[in-house]
């Protein structure tokens, strides 16, 4: 067996092992600084509203997306973010996730994104008629 098969088996074998004893992950939470909310209007009548999140940080995350919650006219999520400990890459990257916020009567309303429980961001937009 060629050395880099031998070292990508060895590696796997450290992440099946990890895994195992659950040990591998831990809570993480994004810088505000890097959550971004777009509102996407629906482009027929009857369509749903949605809101595009975006989160960047590093490689090693892994995002739990969650569903809206509506409470009037306030729309939430609230994401589970978990960073892998056995690797800690430098390479930051962007993560996204399209919400489906239904089809909305006129007014004005905010939507909120959380990280474990934690406010990151919000933004507020008009449904018109």
């Amino acid at each position: 067996m060629r050395k880099a098969g031998k070292v990508f088996l060895l590696a796997l074998a450290l992440l099946l092992v990890s895994l195992s004893v659950g040990g591998c992950m831990e809570p993480y939470t994004p810088s505000p600084d890097l959550v971004y909310i777009e509102i996407i209007r629906p482009t027929d009548v009857g369509n749903p509203h949605q809101a595009e999140v975006t989160v960047g940080g590093p490689a090693s995350l892994v995002i739990d997306w969650g569903s809206v919650d509506q409470d009037g006219s306030i729309l939430s999520a609230d994401a589970g973010v978990r960073e892998m400990i056995l690797t800690k890459p430098d390479v930051l990257v962007s993560y996204s996730e399209v919400y489906d916020l239904g089809v909305l009567q006129p007014g004005e309303y905010t939507f909120e994104f959380y990280a474990e429980g934690e406010f990151m961001a919000s933004t507020d937009f008009s449904v018109e008629e």
